[in-house]
């Protein structure tokens, strides 16, 4: 499908619910509480994508990029790969509703709604600092990095393939807990030359 249609077309049917255009395929809307900003990015070779920005939290741009809270949104894979697929504009204005209907709660109720439904939410980050002020903000209890529950996700993530770099500080300052990774399958390979420490599963 021309993508100059699809996009003057979902264009309409965006601004028609009230939100702002603030990319060539993102939208805002910005909620009652005066700081929560609900961003949807628009299909293109993906389907929707949906987060939340807050005004003392983060980026408060009304784009996507940046985000630390996104939607687990139902239509994800909705009106994808516009290159190669044809829509029809009453699918669009469907799908665009659709999309709004989900999302209804949160452009009314903001944070709150948010904090409310947290588990309709990925908190996740690639990066646990992020992660962890993700935690902090919405008032969870941070990951505790030497624990248990720690240790036995991590091993998880290595078990699939990859490995635990810690540098000579970090390990000597936490040597008992690094040690009982080898307890559960796993090498605790020193570097004698830097004291650097290679983690690896091993079974």
């Amino acid at each position: 499908m021309d993508k100059r249609i699809f996009n003057k077309i979902i264009k309409k049917a965006m601004l028609s619910h009230g939100f702002t255009k603030t990319g060539s395929i993102e939208y805002a809307w910005d909620c009652k509480d005066g700081k929560t900003k609900i961003v949807v990015r628009t299909p293109e070779f993906k389907g929707f994508a949906i987060g939340a920005q807050f005004a003392d939290y983060g980026v408060y741009t009304g784009k996507i990029a940046g985000t630390r809270v996104l939607f687990r949104t139902a239509h994800e894979l909705l009106l994808r790969s516009v290159a190669i697929n044809e829509y029809s504009e009453e699918e669009i204005v469907s799908a665009v509703k659709a999309v709004v209907d989900e999302i209804a709660i949160y452009l009314e109720g903001g944070k709150e709604a948010i904090a409310a439904n947290l588990d309709c939410w990925v908190l996740e980050h690639p990066f646990e600092s992020v992660q962890n002020e993700n935690y902090i903000y919405f008032g969870k209890p941070a990951i505790d990095p030497y624990s248990e529950s720690y240790m036995l996700d991590k091993i998880a993530d290595i078990k699939r393939g990859g490995f635990i770099s810690v540098g000579a500080e970090e390990y000597l300052a936490h040597k008992e807990f690094y040690d009982r990774y080898a307890d559960h399958g796993c090498e605790v390979k020193v570097d004698t030359q830097d004291g650097s420490v290679m983690i690896r599963y091993v079974g």
